[in-house]
């Protein structure tokens, strides 16, 4: 799968799957976040119950498509605001892409946030 960075708003992304960086508490009231709780809510639901389970580590990711939109959400902070560490996107961006392999996914949108993509820098030229 070739990497093809757009500037288009991730919702109306034509990529097959849509990556949603989150925190392990289930937190999804502020930011992006936000904005996917008022479209998913099916996913929302699902994911703060993994995480009162203690069921989503950090570094994981969990995949839906209960609310007929494939979402992957990637569990990159410990709670809102925390540092996002290397070593977790290493992790995550790993499991996503054995995903992607498994799965044979055609696409997937990244949102570009702070200062790049889950961290890691990105130049516009």
């Amino acid at each position: 799968m070739a990497i093809q960075i757009e500037t288009e708003n991730i919702f109306s992304s034509s990529a097959h799957t849509r990556i949603i960086p989150v925190d392990r508490t289930g937190n999804m009231d502020t930011g992006l976040a936000r904005q996917f709780t008022a479209r998913f809510p099916g996913m929302t639901s699902r994911y703060w119950i993994l995480c009162q389970q203690g069921n989503i580590p950090l570094g994981s990711v969990m995949f839906d498509d209960g609310d007929g939109t494939h979402i992957a959400c990637m569990a990159v902070q410990e709670h809102p605001g925390a540092s996002v560490q290397d070593e977790v996107v290493d992790n995550a961006m790993e499991t996503l892409a054995r995903h992607i392999k498994e799965e044979g996914v055609p696409s997937v949108a990244l949102p570009l946030l702070d200062h790049g993509l889950l961290g890691v820098e990105m130049a516009f030229q």
